[in-house]
């Protein structure tokens, strides 16, 4: 790398002329140009005139005659390697672009990333956005499914699945990692006995909390998982899905190698990694007895299925907080009131207004309500102030409700109206109690007389 490095300084040192201007290149080299290396370090083509660092170059899957580049200048430029000419400048991000992807399905679709938390697919026919869609992050991959009709992107600790045929409908967030997700691929994962080719593609992730998991590509759930001693920055997976490189920002580099010996064919039986420098779980026997002071202690059974005989634990359930629960944890107290009458929800309004009771904020909560809340409140007062279960603390809140707004009650009509239907219900109810104690004093000495 070294040499690679010395190779491009020394045609960036002879471009610009002038030995003073030589530029500086801090711990890793930014370059201007794309340049293309035979397997003995030596230049063979060079692509110009990119004014920022590049920061993805990527073969056409076709021919491999085609480079897609895309750097901080927010460009996406697509080369013709043979005559190292610019075919295509194509025009749209605002930010840095990171990541690019090939259709497998369609040779002229790409897909793209920005840090402008937008990904783009573009037809080389056209040189047209033919769809976009915000990640909500800034993007550092995208990858397209084997079919090539779902895209999948990473940008902060997110992974998102899109439909492409669906218009880019996103049908999956997945938010697995703690930190920002560097790196995707796909992988096959063939078990005990089982060739490669029917093996089940499984999506794999690396993120900078050092963590590789493993995905199904039906639910989406995490089958595998390793921790590495620092932030993962790259990953890199061989076609034949026997070998995977893994790029840490503390400089190492580890290799994991699936067991068993490949000459001709893979052998299709080999189900478990060899790992390198590194203890995972992603080996599904462990022959080392684990102890409380290692990590892998505590992610025991985890992926194990429950059977028929076993009682599960279930996790809690996330907790849904309506709208007047939201107002109340910010002591919004009247817009509480209000939402909690709007739902129509009694209990949930009688909860609230005890609530106020508890805070001792009722009376300047009812004091602060314009005409149309106090009608909601009035309406709901007709409605359930008869209610037996009810009926002891909103006979109580009424009388409050009146005391606090007298004044007010005059100016609206439909007030005037409710607290005329109010009053008739309630003297409605006096003449049902008074009969039903005029009942009680008759049927007493029946019942009196009957027992002796």
């Amino acid at each position: 790398m070294s040499t690679l490095q010395n190779l491009l300084q020394a045609r960036l040192t002879r471009a610009s002329g002038n030995p003073s201007r030589r530029r500086r290149f801090p711990g890793r080299l930014q370059a201007l140009l794309v340049s293309i290396f035979a397997l003995n370090l030596l230049t063979i083509s060079q692509l110009h005139r990119l004014p920022g660092p590049v920061r993805v170059v990527r073969y056409s899957p076709q021919d491999k005659l085609h480079l897609l580049s895309g750097g901080d200048d927010s460009m996406v430029k697509w080369w013709d390697i043979t005559t190292q000419e610019e075919l295509l400048n194509l025009e749209g991000h605002k930010d840095y672009v990171r990541c690019g992807a090939a259709s497998p399905s369609n040779v002229n679709l790409w897909a793209t990333g920005s840090y402008d938390h937008t990904v783009r697919l573009w037809d080389l026919r056209n040189s047209k956005t033919v769809l976009q869609f915000k990640h909500g992050k800034p993007l550092e991959d995208v990858l397209f499914f084997p079919s090539g009709g779902l895209l999948a992107t990473a940008g902060g600790n997110i992974v998102k699945v899109w439909d492409i045929l669906g218009g880019g409908r996103p049908i999956q967030t997945i938010e697995s990692h703690q930190k920002t997700v560097m790196s995707m691929c796909i992988s096959k994962v063939p078990k005990s006995g089982q060739a490669l080719g029917d093996a089940p593609s499984r999506l794999v992730t690396a993120s900078l909390d050092g963590y590789m998991k493993v995905f199904d590509l039906d639910h989406f759930k995490v089958t595998h998982s390793a921790r590495y001693p620092a932030p993962i920055l790259s990953m890199g997976i061989s076609s034949l899905c026997t070998t995977m490189a893994i790029g840490t920002s503390s400089g190492l580099l580890f290799i994991r190698q699936r067991k068993g010996q490949i000459e001709d064919k893979i052998h299709s039986d080999s189900s478990s990694l060899q790992v390198n420098q590194v203890n995972d779980s992603l080996s599904e026997k462990d022959s080392t007895v684990l102890t409380p002071s290692q990590y892998r202690y505590f992610l025991r059974g985890r992926s194990e299925k429950p059977s028929e005989g076993d009682y599960v634990v279930k996790g809690m359930e996330k907790v849904y907080f309506r709208e007047y629960d939201k107002d109340l944890r910010h002591f919004h107290h009247s817009k509480a009131l209000v939402s909690a009458l709007k739902a129509a929800d009694c209990k949930g309004t009688i909860a609230v207004i005890e609530e106020l009771v508890a805070r001792k904020r009722l009376i300047q909560t009812l004091s602060i309500l314009n005409l149309d809340e106090l009608e909601l409140l009035i309406n709901f007062l007709s409605r359930f102030v008869l209610v037996p279960k009810y009926s002891r603390f909103l006979i109580s809140l009424t009388d409050r409700v009146l005391d606090a707004r007298a004044v007010d009650l005059g100016k609206s009509e439909n007030i005037k109206k409710q607290i005329a239907d109010l009053k008739g219900l309630v003297v409605q109810e006096l003449r049902v109690q008074q009969s039903m104690q005029e009942l009680q004093g008759i049927i007493e000495p029946l019942i009196r007389a009957s027992a002796r």
